[in-house]
């Protein structure tokens, strides 16, 4: 095929305008690149993780979190009958746990999230305290002792206050680790402004690694004891993404065996979004399926044509709805649960034969970048790269081309790009040299490439360049 590649130049625009002129690039960049979906195509069989999660999660009644799952009543152990309850209804067990927001009351407030005025942060805990330990040593004690399936990691974020804001922990561990690994004073706020670029990157990307050796370890000592348990975080939220909070990391998501997603939009688009940047099964649970948003975001309200689009849509992206069912000690379940998510999980069990034997078909990649969504965003919404992706996508899917989402740090390169056969990079305004390479190799070698807005205008940092990367191939 004769190599193609295409640039638009687009600016700020509200998400519904970004839908129509999506729609007018896409239509256009496709016929212009002369490519053309294939149909779909049978490959086999999904992970073994999305065989043993059909879509439903559970977790005890007790809003202590994982710390406290083997907490003793009585004499009566909580989480093992209710697993015992949830297992004779032959639905997986799987915990889950506010990791990052239910300290134990007898850490407070050494292992704190502290913020540099010296206030603690509700029950946050930092991950750089004695904290990461407890909670590894916890979920061990848990495999060992109770009947689990896997985990469910919630919180799994540096994050206080709110979830547009940066808080940044000043505890005595964070000074420490960072001192040692720099050689440096820790600084105790983000300045976007006033800071170096090189050194926001630092304190951000020291932040993120903090996480990743936590989770990397969890998996390692969880998975020594029984391989067979599944693991997954909460790691990477809607609002997160929205809001360009800089102090998780999506490419967490790959080292878990199922990718877990809380979201409150546009199902369809989050579940092919998570699917492509973690490559992992997804369950997704909404507050149109999950009971404790029921009084804001009632189920009544959406019609069944609704849900069929809906679970449709996520299936057909190797998602699957899930919701919390919080079983009582003694092993009761409320009627108004089994009535809210029964007609959910019906339309899943009809589709399922339609979508078991299927993987996603390779052909057209939109580019997600966490470090542009982070490092070129810089705090002002007006930045973001969201209505980008969301318009891209949405058009694609009216115009029935497969598409997959992949990750610009994890998946520029020429390996990867080589198994689509056009990738768009909308508004990818970070570009490293390495990534760039690997995109002018790709269009040389045939492959299709198209382009909007600030594309490799700017450089890892943030810092805008003298001109496009790509304007070789453009």
């Amino acid at each position: 095929m004769k190599p193609t590649a295409r640039h638009y130049r687009s600016y700020p625009i509200s998400k519904a305008t970004s839908v129509v002129l999506a729609a007018t690039i896409c239509a256009f960049a496709l016929s212009a690149c002369n490519v053309r979906p294939p149909a779909r195509q049978n490959t086999g069989s999904p992970p073994d993780a999305l065989d043993c999660y059909r879509g439903v999660t559970s977790v005890p009644d007790t809003g202590t979190g994982l710390a406290n799952f083997n907490q003793i009543h009585g004499g009566f152990s909580y989480w093992g009958a209710c697993s015992e309850k949830i297992h004779q209804a032959g639905i997986p067990s799987f915990p889950l746990g506010m990791t990052g927001w239910t300290l134990p009351e007898d850490k407070k407030p050494n292992w704190s999230f502290t913020r540099a005025d010296g206030t603690v942060a509700r029950n946050l805990a930092c991950w750089n305290s004695p904290y990461k330990d407890h909670l590894v040593e916890r979920m061990v004690e848990l495999v060992k002792s109770q009947p689990v399936d896997g985990f469910i990691l919630d919180a799994f974020w540096w994050d206080a206050g709110g979830h547009d804001r940066e808080d940044w922990c000043c505890c005595n561990y964070c000074k420490s680790d960072y001192a040692r690994k720099f050689g440096a004073e820790m600084p105790l706020a983000i300045d976007w402004e006033t800071m170096e670029p090189a050194l926001v990157r630092q304190c951000i990307e020291w932040r993120r690694d903090s996480l990743q050796e936590v989770y990397t370890k969890i998996c390692a000592r969880v998975k020594t004891i029984r391989q067979d348990v599944v693991i997954n975080i909460h790691g990477g939220p809607s609002w997160h993404l929205d809001t360009g909070n800089p102090f998780s990391r999506i490419s967490c998501q790959r080292l878990s065996d199922l990718a877990y997603f809380e979201n409150y939009r546009d199902e369809i688009f989050w579940s092919a979004f998570l699917r492509g940047v973690s490559q992992k099964p997804v369950a997704l649970h909404t507050p149109h399926s999950q009971d404790a948003f029921e009084a804001q975001d009632p189920l009544a309200g959406y019609s069944s044509d609704y849900w069929d689009a809906t679970v449709s849509g996520m299936m057909a992206h190797g998602c699957r709805p899930v919701t919390y069912l919080r079983w009582q000690p003694n092993g009761g379940l409320r009627k108004s649960y089994i009535d809210l998510i029964e007609p959910i999980y019906r339309a899943v069990e009809e589709r399922e034969p339609y979508v078991k034997d299927h993987r996603p078909n390779r052909y057209a990649a939109i580019v997600y970048s966490e470090t542009s969504q982070t490092y070129y965003r810089r705090n002002d919404p007006e930045r973001s790269i969201l209505p980008h992706l969301e318009g891209l996508f949405e058009i694609l899917q009216k115009l029935q081309v497969p598409v997959e989402f992949i990750e610009a740090g994890m998946d520029l390169n020429l390996v990867a790009l080589k198994k689509f056969r056009i990738v768009i990079l909308p508004n990818t305004a970070i570009l490293t040299d390495p990534q760039v390479e690997a995109l002018t190799d790709y269009v040389r070698q045939g492959g299709s490439l198209l382009a909007t807005y600030e594309t490799g205008l700017y450089d890892e940092l943030g810092q805008q360049r003298s001109d496009f990367a790509l304007s070789e191939v453009f």
